[in-house]
């Protein structure tokens, strides 16, 4: 469950206004048992800077505005190439198909993390 006090949609758009970042899916915030925040989530990248130098900026983004230290995320080529591999992802069918599970076996639904 998302902490009360962060907005998934604000924690989105802070990470959009990265340089480099063109997309941001499949994000999850939540509160580990020891108290701290953690996040999750695929980016979508350009490539107009180095994948290290936007997850530094996006880690430092994510610490100072919303005191999330613990940040784990997987760069993507943006969805927009035709040739874009964005990986395993429960937001759409072919993101299903990526994680090799059966369209029928998972729930389509829109979720809130």
């Amino acid at each position: 469950m998302t902490p009360a006090h962060i907005d998934p949609e604000a924690v989105r758009d802070a990470m959009l206004s990265v340089p480099g970042v063109v997309g941001v899916h499949d994000l999850h915030v939540w509160t580990v048992t020891s108290g701290f925040v953690a996040l999750s989530g695929h980016v979508e990248v350009d490539e107009t800077r180095p994948w290290p130098d936007v997850l530094l900026d996006l880690a430092r983004v994510l610490r100072v505005r919303f005191g999330i230290l613990h940040v784990t995320l997987q760069p993507e080529q943006p969805a927009a190439l035709p040739e874009a591999f964005r990986g395993c992802s429960l937001e759409s069918p072919e993101g299903l198909r990526s994680c090799l599970l059966p369209l029928d076996e998972v729930p389509l639904t829109t979720h809130r993390h």
